[in-house]
């Protein structure tokens, strides 16, 4: 039985910058247990991945898993809206993934989400967080000095109205 995608996740993210941009290292779990080490050393070269496994055809399953995982939840549109709107790519120039390009941008959205995730956390205990209609999922407006709560709740509402697309709750993050 094939596995699914939400059943892999990264853990021990830690990011710098490299020579060409950012770079990340991480472990894959597939259920909770490392099936691989990642490294994107940020010089402008491919992500690498490690997989885990005692020979070259364990470590190729594991590998053929993992891309099997992706390519069945792989969404062209998606990816190209993506690159589009986020990363700024021309529509026109932005073809198909291979499952090392999909791998590639699936841990990278993953780190980016955990990173995101930390940063609301550090934020919200000082502010409330809140989007708007029309803001982009990583743009965030704040109540400064105002923790999470029914004041600054019911203040959004009565300020934004129906404009109000989202009210962080740390409690529930």
């Amino acid at each position: 039985m094939a596995n699914a995608i939400t059943q892999y996740s990264l853990s021990g993210i830690k990011t710098f910058t490299g020579m060409e941009g950012y770079g990340l290292n991480a472990n894959l779990l597939l259920d909770g247990k490392k099936i691989a080490f990642i490294l994107d050393d940020g010089n402008g070269g491919m992500l690498r991945i490690d997989y885990a496994g005692k020979d070259y055809e364990q470590r190729k399953k594991v590998e053929a898993d993992f891309h099997a995982a992706l390519v069945a939840v792989y969404d062209h549109a998606a990816y190209v809206k993506y690159m589009v709107e986020e990363i700024g790519a021309d529509a026109k120039d932005v073809g198909t993934q291979s499952p090392s390009d999909m791998a590639e941008t699936w841990i990278n959205q993953q780190a980016d989400a955990a990173a995101l995730s930390k940063r609301l956390k550090s934020l919200a205990k000082k502010h409330t967080l809140f989007r708007l209609t029309g803001d982009k999922p990583i743009e965030w407006r704040t109540v400064k000095n105002h923790i999470y709560g029914p004041a600054s709740v019911d203040f959004i509402k009565k300020k934004y109205g129906g404009k109000v697309l989202e009210i962080y709750n740390p409690a529930a993050a």
